[in-house]
């Protein structure tokens, strides 16, 4: 399997509430600032969104809850179609 067809594999389990919690802790244990909690995970979630190539992430709880994040880099060269972006679910 190439690395394009591995990175464009979708994932579909869904988030655990223990995952979710262990996260929380973790922020919690950084700052009692909910808002740069907030900033920390969004750059966290960039950082391994880089690391993966991955553009977009769509990611849902047990109950359906969900959210999704968009790397919004700049293209430095703009020849990259919107088709060819890789997203993980």
């Amino acid at each position: 399997m190439s690395n394009r067809n591995k990175k464009n594999k979708q994932r579909s389990q869904p988030v655990t509430q223990d995952a979710i919690m262990a996260v929380v802790r973790t922020l919690e244990s950084h700052t009692g600032d909910p808002h740069e909690a907030l900033m920390v995970l969004a750059a966290t979630a960039h950082s391994f969104m880089t690391s993966l190539d991955i553009d977009c992430i769509e990611s849902r709880t047990p109950d359906g809850h969900g959210i999704t994040l968009t790397r919004t880099d700049d293209d430095k060269d703009g020849d990259e179609p919107e088709a060819d972006r890789s997203h993980l679910h």
